[in-house]
């Protein structure tokens, strides 16, 4: 038997979040709505697993944080600043979303 922490937890039921919503896509694409539902049930189980969603202020505060942490830099920063915000947003954002909200706030 294997034991998850929290930590490892949170990252497997964010991969499968992510690969659901992907698939989602995919077949309301092929207007495949029997798949499609199929996918959003799974979303909805896994999400009951998951800490409750950040706020786009929640994450913009955290963002900001970060900047103020490592200084605002140039896009070389990108690295550092994500790996600072992806523990703190594990399972409660789309780190896609998250990486795009960095890259416009260094392109300013």
């Amino acid at each position: 038997r294997i034991e998850l922490g929290d930590e490892r937890a949170l990252t497997v039921l964010d991969r499968m979040l992510k690969q659901r919503k992907d698939s989602l896509e995919q077949y309301q694409d092929a207007q495949r709505e029997d798949l499609a539902e199929k996918e959003r049930f799974e979303i909805n189980v896994i999400r009951e697993f998951l800490p409750e969603p950040m706020t786009r202020d929640e994450i913009d505060a955290l963002i900001a944080q970060a900047f103020d942490h490592f200084g605002e830099g140039n896009i070389q920063a990108m690295g550092k600043i994500m790996n600072f915000l992806k523990p703190r947003t594990l399972g409660r954002a789309d780190i896609a979303l998250v990486s795009q909200l960095v890259k416009s706030k260094l392109m300013e």
